[in-house]
């Protein structure tokens, strides 16, 4: 037979501890001829019979195919997970965006390789990784965090299958399931709350930064990354290019260059136009500016001229998560409904498609591909495909859309005290 019972004095748990209590494991041990040569494949230990049947069920399919061998038994299948981890990271990581690759390997050093880093990778089973979801769930951690961890370890195993460590991803027979709508829902702001944030944050350090995102949907690191340069008053065009790079240091005082927008290859844009309600906020930005740096010239202070719309009064960048922190604490102080910075960005593009229905002028102003965009605002996928293939967005379309909301914005602003100043 090639699955056996076994009893145990001494369980192992999911993570592959011994737990000091006795129990059944399942043995699976096939027959391999190789040469005219006896040989077996064999995993010992699995916490249930279903388990080993899945391992039994894909080793006789291999062997079939002829892609069998000695999968998963080689010296390189042996190791630790807290060993292979980082291993495949520093050969994977490459593969990501900058801003991703730090949320990865945080997702393996703070939960993967504490919890599973004792397994080896042979031995890791679909139990584990589901017991190990639902420990990270009673300890609080978000759905999307869970969720997060879940895609990175596949990813990884997905790799030593492919390495030939194992024979099968473990983390795609898992009995979790995660709910497509799972997560913590945020708010988005009605345009009465717009109007109540803008009073709010006028006159406050953030006040120039939150008004790009909720104003033109800008995300904070294309925001950071505006330069002059892009922003035509003239004409009354923004041009985005870039964005601000995630890796800047902590005392960064120059930005050497710009990342590419996201989900866009480099040398790619975006653009729109300002409207006749934004365009006094960025002439009175530039004069701001420009008064700044006449200061600093005339007490001797350098002035980095990195040419960004949003900076500090050296000129000098300011890091994401910074703003971010600054962000939620400022929030906190207004006593409005909670609310990421990222919202501000769905926030806008969630107002401008209530007041105009325009789902397709929307998406090209935020960047968004279609056919996420009309997901989100619930529009037929088959009416989506038929505007992106014959309607032609042009700037004028886009002018409406903005004009329509920002006139709404600023029609009648509610009284809100002047938030805190200091960064």
């Amino acid at each position: 037979m090639a699955i056996r019972e076994r009893k145990v004095k001494n369980k192992r748990n999911s993570q592959g501890i011994l737990t000091g209590r006795s129990g059944i494991v399942y043995d699976v041990n096939v027959k391999v001829y190789e040469n005219g040569r006896q040989k077996s494949i064999a995993k010992r230990g699995f916490a249930t019979r279903r388990e080993a049947e899945l391992y039994e069920a894909q080793i006789k399919l291999e062997l079939q195919t002829g892609s069998a061998a000695m999968v998963g038994h080689g010296p390189e299948s042996k190791q630790k997970l807290k060993e292979y981890l980082p291993k495949w990271y520093e050969s994977y990581h490459h593969n990501l965006a900058k801003s991703t690759r730090y949320s990865y390997w945080s997702g393996i050093s703070i939960h993967l390789i504490p919890m599973l880093g004792e397994v080896p990778l042979n031995k890791l089973t679909p139990q584990m990784i589901d017991d190990m979801i639902a420990q990270l769930r009673e300890k609080g951690l978000a759905e999307n965090s869970v969720r997060y961890c879940h895609r990175i370890l596949s990813s990884a195993l997905s790799s030593a299958v492919k390495y030939g460590y194992i024979p099968n991803n473990p983390a795609k027979n898992i009995m979790t399931r995660f709910s497509k709508n799972a997560g913590r829902k945020y708010e988005k702001y009605t345009v009465e709350q717009v109007q109540q944030l803008l009073a709010f944050v006028h006159g406050n350090v953030l006040e120039t930064v939150v008004l790009l995102a909720v104003l033109f949907g800008l995300r904070l690191s294309e925001a950071l990354g505006l330069r002059w340069r892009d922003v035509d008053l003239t004409h009354r065009q923004i041009t985005l290019r870039g964005q601000i790079p995630c890796d800047l240091p902590k005392d960064a005082k120059i930005v050497p260059h710009l990342e590419p927008l996201k989900d866009r290859d480099e040398g790619e844009t975006r653009s729109f136009p300002i409207t006749e309600e934004a365009l006094p906020i960025f002439l009175r930005l530039r004069q701001e500016q420009a008064d700044q740096r006449r200061l600093c010239k005339l007490g001797g202070v350098k002035y980095y001229d990195n040419d960004l719309v949003v900076c500090k009064p050296d000129g000098s960048p300011y890091l994401q998560k910074r703003i971010s922190v600054k962000f939620n604490g400022f929030m906190r102080s207004t006593g409005m409904p909670k609310i990421r910075f990222h919202d501000l960005r769905g926030t806008a593009g969630t107002n401008m498609y209530n007041l105009t229905g325009d789902f397709y002028a929307v998406s090209q102003i935020l960047g968004h591909s279609v056919d996420d965009f009309s997901q989100q605002m619930g529009v037929n996928l088959k009416i989506n495909t038929v505007t992106t293939r014959y309607v032609q967005v042009q700037e004028q379309r886009k002018l409406s859309v903005l004009t329509a909301y920002h006139q709404a914005v600023f029609a009648t602003p509610k009284n809100a005290a002047v938030g805190d100043n200091s960064l």
